[in-house]
């Protein structure tokens, strides 16, 4: 490997792992060890990245929170590979405020997915804030959008940093890995109509730390053993 791309690596990974250095909630030490010395790539995943022109978002920013990104996949042993398409948003979308509960709105995320997904892979879109909720991120995965012009995508809306709510974990992270292994929170119910599934599990290690905890207070960029085992063996998972 060359210098330099082993050096890149070496900086996500404690770029990823600066939660266990700052206060933040910890995971199994099992959990905590693999983040920090991640096993060999056995399978990748592809994903086709969106970035939104004029959402305040720029190719460089996006190109480090990817390789953050990655960074906390390889703990689960997947090599990320993601393709950056700069687009601009279809009709009314081009507002800076998208609409995330009207899908079909012109401004919604199933008219964004139509107008600009090329391919059958996951999509990860970087655009302008929603307007019922600018401080949070969404994802469309299987288990609740099934048969959505949505589904298989995550939605990270520019001006969600590094600090507050998400100094301990990316949220892009978060968002991602619900699609791409099709989970949900562990060991929590919904009254409304995304929900987790009753029949999965919880999740070993990431009910009072983790990257897919519930509270957002207790999430770190660390995945437990069985949602890595949901993206390596899931539908967007090519084995290596």
């Amino acid at each position: 490997m060359p210098a330099g791309a082993a050096l890149g690596i070496l900086a996500a990974l404690l770029a990823a792992n600066a939660a266990a250095r700052d206060g933040c909630p910890r995971s199994t030490p099992e959990n905590e060890r693999r983040l920090a010395d991640p096993p060999p790539a056995s399978a990748r995943i592809a994903v086709d990245v969106v970035l939104l022109r004029g959402t305040g978002w720029s190719r460089d920013v996006v190109e480090r929170r990817l390789g953050r990104l990655g960074a906390v996949l390889r703990q689960c042993g997947v090599r990320l590979d993601a393709a950056i398409t700069e687009a601009s948003a279809p009709g009314a979308a081009t507002r800076p405020l998208y609409d995330r509960a009207r899908a079909q709105a012109p401004n919604g995320l199933g008219t964004i997915t139509r107008a600009l997904r090329t391919s059958a892979r996951p999509v990860l879109f970087y655009i302008g804030p929603f307007e019922d909720n600018p401080g949070q991120a969404t994802s469309r995965p299987r288990f609740d959008s099934a048969g959505l012009d949505e589904v298989d995508t995550a939605w990270v809306p520019y001006g969600l940093g590094e600090g507050g709510a998400h100094a301990c974990y990316l949220v892009d992270a978060h968002e991602l890995v619900h699609t791409l292994a099709d989970v949900g929170h562990p060991s929590l119910e919904y009254d409304g109509p995304r929900r987790a599934r009753k029949e999965d599990p919880p999740y070993p290690g990431e009910q009072d730390g983790g990257l897919m905890a519930g509270n957002p207070g207790a999430r770190t960029n660390v995945l437990g053993a069985s949602v890595c085992d949901r993206l390596r063996k899931g539908p967007f998972a090519e084995r290596l």
